[in-house]
């Protein structure tokens, strides 16, 4: 599995807020998200594969694939850096988007 420096995790936090700051992103995230309302099937298949397909090019870039074991690789691979309060966050947003929250 790839693992990630304190400044990567940095760099990657700040590159996934970017691309979920995007107001179309946010839009179709906050539908999604919606339309799961808590049913988990509809979360696996609708708001984790959007989640996926926002971020997966990014984790790419750092060494992860670009499916949801990637997204969930990269996110793991965040957990030495948790110290830092920017990564935190983005780290508990992309949690937080994959559970529906």
């Amino acid at each position: 599995m790839a693992s990630l420096t304190l400044e990567q995790a940095q760099a990657a936090t700040k590159e996934v807020m970017a691309i979920l700051d995007v107001p179309e992103n946010i839009e179709k995230l906050t539908k999604a998200k919606e339309e799961a309302a808590g049913d988990l099937m509809k979360l696996l298949t609708g708001l984790v594969p959007l989640v996926v397909g926002l971020l997966g090019e990014r984790m790419v870039h750092y060494g992860f694939t670009a499916d949801q074991p990637g997204v969930m690789g990269f996110v793991a691979a965040m957990n030495p850096h948790n110290a830092d309060p920017e990564v935190a966050a983005g780290k508990a947003r992309i949690m937080s988007l994959i559970s529906g929250q």
